[in-house]
């Protein structure tokens, strides 16, 4: 009820006294007294209760499992194995459909194979040093000691071999034999072989898989 209202119903009421006297009969300090207290009563009477607010909650996410050993291989690997893939397209691109290398092709050989060999040579000596500083399940360790000493020794005969001074000098370099460390480790780490693969690691490196 307005406060406007309830002070005329008050004067009308206080106005009508029971025994016939007109409200200007009434003490005025009466009437005021009254009307004070009803107001206050009025307002009283509609006072709002104060709104509850909920506390805001934080959705707390789950932790993240750490990759398994498996995982950071294929992870240190792909780079390697794009950069493999890479150069074995320089090289046909260098040496020609019957993929022999002739001195006639030493310039071209010069221009963009050594260079490759150079950038395969520093991609090795990376893999190298990731693979020593990660800490491999003790079953797996000396498979990844003889796979990280073998790739020592394949970049420093790229390296070598990319600065070759001559065309005959290219020709005699021998490639270290090749052996299969890389195999054994991929089957103790439970990673399926790499031997005649069809993945392409460029493409997997690109999509961050």
């Amino acid at each position: 009820m307005g406060r406007g209202l309830s002070l005329a119903l008050i004067v009308a009421v206080v106005g009508c006294s029971s025994d016939g006297k007109s409200a200007s009969s009434v003490p005025a300090a009466d009437i005021a007294t009254v009307a004070s207290t009803a107001i206050s009563q009025t307002t009283e009477a509609v006072t709002v209760a104060p709104t509850r607010t909920e506390p805001a909650t934080t959705a707390v996410e789950a932790p993240t499992a750490p990759p398994t050993p498996g995982e950071v291989y294929l992870d240190i690997v792909r780079p390697l194995n794009c950069g493999s893939q890479l150069l074995s397209v320089t090289e046909r691109d260098a040496y020609g459909s019957d993929n022999q290398a002739y001195e006639q092709d030493w310039p071209k050989i010069q221009e963009t194979l050594l260079p490759a060999f150079r950038a395969h040579a520093d991609a090795l000596a990376l893999f190298v040093e990731a693979l020593v500083g990660y800490e491999w399940p003790l079953e797996v360790q000396p498979d990844i000691y003889a796979l990280a000493a073998e790739s020592s020794g394949r970049a420093g005969w790229y390296s070598s071999v990319a600065d070759s001074p001559t065309y005959d000098s290219f020709i005699a370099a021998q490639p270290p034999p090749a052996r299969s460390a890389a195999t054994v480790v991929r089957a103790k780490l439970g990673i399926p072989s790499n031997i005649n693969s069809d993945v392409n690691w460029c493409d997997e490196l690109s999509d961050g898989g």
